[in-house]
């Protein structure tokens, strides 16, 4: 997994690209990917769980990590004590946060709709020796009724065929979007913090 701070749209300026932490601390970057490394390696839906847990926190509140937080005096009822995510969409599910990574919604809808889904939408995730997902949709061999309706409309069956024809096309641009809501009200400077425990602020 790579680690990149993005640019802060907020005005505060933020560090760009790798290598922010090279003075301070310069095995940061090659420590944190290790042991992201490790922990896929030992269960690989700690990469998933990852991922989820970014854009819950950078959609909640920036990406201040706020997810993390325990329950102390003054905040006896962090986020992580809210109501857990839904299991499955409401049928109203707006797409108005997709649209804020820049047009990234044909890449919630080609792999399992939005990323409020479950379990069941990383388990269907594509393993060791599995077929991509694009050619399990267009054989109509699909988990899901929203990947099978993917091949309903002209605009994403043709983003499915061209995901087929590219191998880690759908991966390359996931990251991208990934990357850019990560940018999303970033704390930076006097107006954040790097914690020493991830559960508790300094």
């Amino acid at each position: 997994m790579r680690l990149a701070p993005p640019s802060h749209r907020g005005g505060v300026p933020w560090p760009r690209g790798r290598r922010h932490y090279r003075r301070s601390c310069p095995k940061a970057e090659a420590l944190v990917r290790a042991e992201v490394k490790k922990a896929v390696v030992k269960n690989a839906g700690a990469g998933a769980g990852l991922i989820r847990m970014l854009f819950h926190d950078c959609f909640v509140e920036g990406c201040d990590a706020s997810v993390l937080l325990d329950p102390t005096p003054a905040n006896p009822r962090p986020e992580k004590l809210g109501p857990p995510p839904r299991a499955s969409p409401p049928p109203t599910w707006s797409c108005s946060p997709a649209r804020t990574l820049h047009r990234p919604l044909p890449l919630l809808l080609l792999r399992a709709g939005p990323p409020c889904l479950g379990l069941a939408a990383v388990r269907h995730g594509r393993g060791a020796g599995e077929p991509p997902a694009e050619a399990n949709v267009l054989a109509r061999r699909v988990l899901f009724a929203s990947d099978a309706a993917l091949l309903s409309s002209p605009a994403t069956a043709r983003m499915v065929r061209a995901n087929a024809r590219l191998p880690a096309s759908w991966e390359k641009k996931f990251a991208r979007a990934m990357v850019r809501m990560a940018s999303i009200e970033l704390k930076a400077a006097h107006r954040g913090e790097i914690r020493k425990n991830c559960r508790v602020v300094n």
